[in-house]
């Protein structure tokens, strides 16, 4: 799939412009979600988290390592100031305190309202396996939600 072909079945939620994740990328593990993930992030059309695998669906208390990790590593003064940089620190402040906290979609999709005008998305190959009440619940507060 192009990423003019992504762009055109993401029409409807950037015209809305809406505060949430326009998709889920689910797979398996070594099913080139790492390359996704960097090419998404480097295309001008696309806000994608700083931190690949956000996992924060797949459990009642998310544990969000990844984030931590991420946002461990931030050193104020060292990153160069763009509006993208702003964007990735302000995501990770927010979403850092989420962790070992019960998951809360309202929460999570706030996460995404950095993308502006931007199509946005999870790619959390991890997310192939969950529950049945848990697609639920995801498909009920997120109804344009594309899966990829």
């Amino acid at each position: 799939m192009t990423l003019h072909r992504l762009r055109h079945l993401f029409r409807h939620n950037i015209a809305l412009g809406a505060p949430e994740p326009d998709f889920l990328c689910v797979g398996m593990v070594k099913a080139a979600t790492d390359w996704l993930f960097d090419q998404l992030r480097a295309h001008p059309d696309f806000w994608i988290p700083p931190v690949k695998e956000l996992r924060y669906l797949n459990v009642a208390q998310p544990r969000m390592d990844n984030t931590l990790r991420k946002f461990s590593q931030h050193r104020p003064g060292r990153e160069r100031r763009s509006a993208e940089g702003d964007a990735d620190l302000a995501f990770l402040k927010e979403a850092a305190p989420l962790a070992e906290r019960p998951r809360d979609l309202d929460a999570y999709a706030a996460l995404f309202r950095f993308k502006g005008k931007r199509i946005s998305g999870d790619i959390s190959p991890g997310y192939y396996d969950l529950e049945g009440n848990i697609i639920t619940a995801i498909a009920e507060r997120f109804p344009r939600l594309k899966i990829v």
